[in-house]
């Protein structure tokens, strides 16, 4: 630049070679691809239509959707269509451990990922499973004797779940002291995988489908179904909203105690879903086929888990409705406020805009 003029600018010409061309182009396009980062795997996933397996994955599909979609829509439905339209099966472990059909096969009741790993690691020990180290590289392979999970639905099923690590991630193996890697995305993300290969090893690929585009909640007794509008309860099952409970009278313990007639002894379970409230929950009567809907003997043990619950109303403890009744009075709660909204953006058209764009 002249100091004189500002409005001056230097500038050099220069020839490249068609070596240096390339050269300049490739440097370009690198620092353009380390911008993209992660987005090209997105993109490659979903333009191979390729399972998605995570683990209590809800907050994860939030993220995915922001950093490598779009922004976050203002609908849950429309969050569902996009997912939908990315990816064909989304697959959920943890709601595959709580499933009464798989829960508790690795010997653990608990369903997160530490332990399910921690215990499908002694699983497979105990299995007798081999592990070969291949030298100086780090790779390993596990092979039980079990049906194969691979990787895409429909293709063979040979006599072996097999896991093989990555060469340069020998840390993650047992040997390199796996248990402290938790919480790092890379091995997280490898035993999410070794966990589902495992459930749907002992499911096969139809029952497996069954648990496709559901994903666990946190602190609700629903799952986010992805595949339709509405979404189902984690658990086929008698369910009841319990409200204005006198938890000084009635503790979670003296529930399970007053629920003992109705479980007979583990026949079947229950799922306990405290709201946010502290004095309301979602109880559900699980893991008998004589709970499901269909089932002949509901009606019975409805009538009999009401009239636990009516002794409790009589004592002042706690109130209770069916599941449905609640459902609708939250919908309708939902609806009021809407209109009280609307009313209010009517009124007040700028302030609506200001609260919108808030």
């Amino acid at each position: 630049a002249n100091p004189s003029n500002p409005s001056w600018q230097e500038r050099w010409v220069t020839n490249l070679s068609e070596d240096g061309l390339r050269a300049r182009d490739a440097v370009t396009r690198q620092r353009i691809m380390s911008h993209i980062g992660f987005r090209r795997m997105w993109n490659l996933l979903k333009t191979h239509r390729r399972p998605i397996v995570l683990h209590n994955g809800f907050f994860d599909l939030l993220f995915m959707h922001q950093a490598f979609e779009a922004p976050l829509p203002h609908a849950l439905e429309e969050f569902k269509g996009v997912l939908r339209n990315c990816f064909p099966n989304i697959f959920d472990t943890k709601v595959l451990a709580e499933a009464a059909v798989l829960a508790g096969i690795l010997g653990t009741s608990r369903s997160a990922l530490p332990e399910l790993a921690t215990f499908l690691e002694k699983k497979l020990s105990q299995a007798g499973a081999v592990v070969e180290t291949a030298a100086g590289n780090g790779s390993a392979v596990v092979d039980v004797d079990l049906a194969a999970a691979e990787v895409t639905f429909g293709q063979p099923v040979g006599n072996a779940v097999t896991f093989a690590m990555a060469e340069g991630f020998g840390s993650y193996t047992a040997e390199g002291g796996a248990g402290a890697a938790f919480h790092t995305a890379g091995y997280d993300a490898w035993q999410t995988g070794r966990i589902f290969g495992f459930f749907r090893a002992h499911l096969g690929d139809a029952k497996a489908l069954d648990f496709a585009n559901r994903v666990y909640l946190m602190f609700s007794a629903f799952e986010l179904c992805i595949s339709t509008e509405t979404d189902r309860l984690m658990f086929d099952g008698i369910a009841r909203h319990l409200y204005d409970i006198d938890t000084t009278a009635l503790n979670q313990r003296g529930l399970v105690e007053l629920l003992k007639p109705i479980l007979e002894e583990g026949k079947r379970q229950y799922a306990i879903k405290w709201c946010n409230d502290n004095r309301s929950l979602l109880l559900v009567i699980h893991g008998s086929e004589d709970v499901a809907a269909d089932a002949a003997e509901r009606d019975a043990i409805e009538k009999c888990l009401d009239g636990l619950l009516e002794k409790q109303v009589e004592q002042s403890r706690l109130q209770f409705r069916r599941l449905e009744e609640y459902v609708d009075s939250v919908a309708k709660a939902a609806e009021v406020k809407d209109e009280r909204s609307a009313g209010a953006g009517a009124a007040d058209p700028s302030g609506a805009k200001r609260r919108r764009l808030g």
